[in-house]
């Protein structure tokens, strides 16, 4: 990481030109003294800094081998004046024997030579010791292109719209979310996605517009355009006259599972080309949550469901993760799925897309209360508000189920779990089971 120490100025230069001018400066190594940290350094700085190095080379050593040559030449001999020869004759006084033309110049340049030997030595120190400075200045400038000028140039390493926008410029590119033909099939994303839709979501097109977002005039045209290729058609309601229901034909369904085919191929081919196809999982089903986050829907399910089974194993191995002495469900007090079912209880999940992020079970008890079991929510999915959504559907269950007191246990290890119940008004109480694994117990009257 790198920074550049400015030399010493009155006033500090915030505009485009003040900039390019301290970076000329710069480019002379004026006694700069260089400290790298990119997070201050100005991309503007950079940026000339980039430009103007190789020519500064050029200049500097251009000009210092110059000087050392101006000095190496020898000095024109200075003719004696006529008058200053004349002078010495008529008054016959001994005057220095003045050397020939030639032998001064020999002389001269002799000794010129000397001082400049002397002067080339120390001239040649100086450009040696500003060529190292130069050198070290331009291998960490390079450093500087490759992190803090690409940075400049894409503008998206430190600004978090800009790289948004470019992730959803990827995604929007990536699944062809532009072509008139999504996958080939010769109609655009759209019409395939309320194809989907229908097959995944039923007939209600109600639930249809919510789950897409749609308008609903711009639903009624795609239904239409799909009607006319024989894909879709429609039937009243039969509990409510004023609505219509929407159906996959045989030629609709078997074009969605054509669809179904394509996009899980498509989907193959970007794990398969990443090198951590976990990490990468694990960042879209994050992004996936925080989208979707006002669009998760709680639902009521057997305990014994294959999407309510996935929450609780995941459960399980979260447990035997964090607990010091691991978990064992077959030694954990586990409740029967009967006392999670009506009337004695209910169990929920929680669905985005229709994958499941989260479950929580009531569990029916003779004892005057009822449970809390198993409240989890997926760690993409943290911090958004569910286990909070999860708990008050229980809390409406027990209500209509006649109940009035709940109780539940957990473990310290947990201390997200325990913070979240006493914001939520939950008391802390001695232990009311046998349970081995929980060691903070809690109680609330609704």
């Amino acid at each position: 990481m790198f920074e550049i120490i400015r030399p010493h100025q009155p006033d500090k230069m915030h505009t485009r030109m003040g900039m390019a001018q301290q970076a000329q400066g710069l480019g002379r190594i004026a006694r700069v003294q260089m400290r790298f940290d990119v997070a201050d350094m100005d991309p503007w700085m950079a940026l000339h800094l980039a430009r103007h190095r190789d020519a500064a080379r050029q200049r500097r050593g251009r000009m210092g081998f110059e000087r050392i040559a101006r000095r190496d030449q020898p000095k024109q001999m200075v003719q004696p004046k006529p008058a200053q020869r004349r002078m010495a004759d008529r008054h016959m006084t001994p005057v220095r024997r003045v050397k020939r033309p030639t032998e001064q110049a020999h002389g001269l340049a002799r000794s010129d030579m000397r001082q400049s030997m002397q002067h080339a030595s120390t001239d040649a120190q100086k450009i040696a010791q500003v060529q190292s400075e130069e050198a070290y200045f331009l291998r960490n400038l390079q450093y500087v292109d490759s992190c803090k000028l690409f940075a400049y140039v894409n503008q998206m390493t430190l600004d978090p719209i800009s790289r948004i926008r470019r992730f959803n410029r990827a995604v929007t590119t990536e699944v062809g979310a532009l072509n008139q033909s999504f996958l080939g099939r010769g109609r655009p994303l759209g019409h395939a996605r309320v194809l989907h839709a229908i097959d995944h979501f039923g007939s209600d097109l109600g639930t249809i517009r919510r789950h897409l977002d749609l308008d609903k005039t711009v639903l009624s045209r795609t239904l239409k355009a799909l009607e006319h290729e024989g894909l879709v058609q429609f039937e009243d309601n039969p509990n409510d006259a004023r609505k219509r229901r929407a159906l996959l034909t045989e030629t609709g369904q078997a074009e969605a599972a054509a669809y179904n085919a394509l996009s899980d191929a498509q989907a193959q081919k970007v794990l398969d080309r990443h090198p951590r196809p976990d990490a990468l999982l694990a960042a879209m089903d994050l992004v996936a949550s925080a989208l979707a986050a006002e669009r998760m829907e709680i639902v009521t399910t057997d305990p014994r469901a294959p999407d309510a089974i996935a929450c609780l194993e995941a459960y399980y191995a979260e447990l035997a993760q964090r607990l010091e002495r691991g978990f064992d469900v077959s030694l954990s007090a586990d409740p029967e799925a009967a006392d999670m079912l009506p009337p004695r209880g209910a169990f929920f999940v929680a669905l985005s897309d229709g994958l499941a992020q989260g479950c929580v079970g009531l569990k029916g008890t003779d004892k005057g209360y009822a449970e809390i079991k198993r409240l989890w929510v997926a760690p993409s999915a943290r911090g958004l508000g569910l286990a909070q959504r999860l708990m008050d559907s229980c809390a409406a269950a027990a209500r209509d189920l006649g109940i009035d007191l709940l109780r539940l246990d957990t473990n310290s290890a947990l201390p997200e779990a325990a913070a979240l119940y006493r914001k939520l008004g939950w008391a802390e109480i001695d232990r009311f089971n046998d349970d081995p694994y929980p060691d903070l117990f809690f109680e609330k009257r609704l």
